[in-house]
């Protein structure tokens, strides 16, 4: 008998991953229950049983932390002293600096999870330190106070009097605090893209009130919280759009009961109070939310500014609608006339996808490259972009960063 955990689900296949780091694949139908990731499971030769046991838990073994995440890649540092780079849209949650995640692998695959292990409660530690210390000094300032009783007794009434102005002004400052903490917690509008980039460099204020707008986004990842941080227990993760994480999209925290009747692609207006955990992972719980009871129009005003692109003209040599240059985030450039690329080679074998977008190679003498124009609305698997815009990728290889980019300047 073996005990495993279920890592990933198809629709034809659970994948049940070992406290060693290994995984091993099974048909669905070998299981005698509906499986979902986190599942802890024997397996009897070909048999997969659902361990209901509280007692029985999964223990993985190896610690592996991300060190580092941009340009839609996360970095983890295994606890070999090597390194993985994982792109960001293969991984089923949202990364965070310093986060712990277990990774499973076999020849051909490798799978990434988020770690569930606890942190240290160094506060917890710190307390329990402290209890001895503070019992110990009251048992001597007890002793203390009932031995000196009667010569403090005559200057009681000028304790008295003392401890009431104490009392006052412990009363002034605690007016003057509690009115700069009620000012500290101000709420900053902002947009999920603005606190995405502050939560990656390290500048989003924890404690701090935020309130944006956003899509609804990837409801079949909805679900319970299940982490290390006891606290969100009581949260129901959602996911919410942003640019700049247009595939896996955006994890917040929110009270279940708040989500009734909400569907992906609605719009509302969230505001989030940022968590830390003894770990320094921040989080963003909902404290409010208000969910617009009108049709969304601003991704359809977003694409109505960029020039439509036509397709068909393309197709027949008319690159009309996409004249102009063309800049990454690197500083490469390319530009477009009527007739085509301008100094760039010759275009040819053109084609047009299921999402819109328009595919051609490109022959500069000898060698030559492929590019693809990317209309406002269509998704560029590989990296995350501005989806409001319209983008081209180009060269030899898919783009593994969001760098690599076009977006028209002029």
């Amino acid at each position: 008998m073996k005990i495993g955990k279920i890592i990933k689900s198809t629709e034809d296949t659970v994948y049940i991953g070992y406290n060693n780091g290994n995984f091993q694949k099974s048909a669905v139908e070998n299981c005698e229950f509906e499986p979902k990731i986190g599942d802890i499971v024997h397996i009897y030769e070909d048999l997969v049983v659902k361990l209901e046991a509280k007692n029985s838990a999964f223990i993985y073994k190896p610690k592996h932390k991300i060190i580092r995440i941009e340009d839609g890649l996360a970095r983890i540092q295994r606890n070999t002293g090597d390194e993985l780079t994982i792109p960001i849209r293969e991984l089923n949650f949202q990364p965070k600096l310093n986060e712990l995640v277990e990774i499973y692998q076999d020849a051909d695959e490798i799978i990434v999870l988020r770690s569930k292990e606890k942190g240290i409660n160094w506060l917890l530690l710190l307390s329990c330190s402290l209890i001895p210390i503070v019992l110990i000094s009251f048992m001597f300032f007890f002793n203390h106070k009932k031995q000196d009783k009667e010569a403090v007794s005559a200057t009681t009434e000028q304790v008295s009097t003392t401890s009431t102005t104490t009392t006052s002004t412990t009363s002034t400052t605690t007016t003057s605090s509690t009115s700069a903490t009620s000012s500290q917690a101000s709420i900053i509008d902002t947009t999920a893209e603005t606190l995405r980039d502050m939560e990656n460099d390290g500048t989003l204020k924890t404690g701090q009130l935020y309130r944006f707008t956003a899509e609804l986004f990837r409801q079949e990842d909805w679900g319970d919280y299940s982490g290390h941080f006891s606290y969100l227990n009581k949260y129901y993760n959602i996911k919410v759009k942003a640019s700049n994480a247009s595939i896996a999209g955006i994890e917040i925290h929110i009270d279940k009961k708040l989500t009734g009747g909400w569907k992906e692609g609605q719009i509302v207006t969230f505001t989030v109070k940022i968590f830390e955990d003894s770990e320094k992972f921040q989080y963003w719980v909902v404290t409010e939310a208000t969910p617009n009871t009108e049709p969304s129009t601003q991704k359809d005003e977003q694409v109505s500014e960029q020039q439509e692109i036509d397709a068909q003209a393309i197709l027949n040599g008319d690159f009309s609608t996409v004249a102009g240059t063309w800049r990454n985030g690197i500083g490469h450039e390319f530009t477009f006339d009527k007739k085509g690329l301008v100094n760039a080679g010759n275009i040819n074998k053109a084609s047009i996808g299921s999402d819109g977008s328009i595919s051609f190679s490109i022959s500069t003498g000898a060698t030559g490259y492929g590019m693809t124009i990317y209309p406002a609305g269509a998704t560029i698997k590989w990296v995350d972009s501005d989806l409001s815009k319209n983008r081209i990728i180009a060269g030899q290889n898919a783009p593994h960063s969001s760098k690599q980019v076009y977006y028209k300047v002029d």
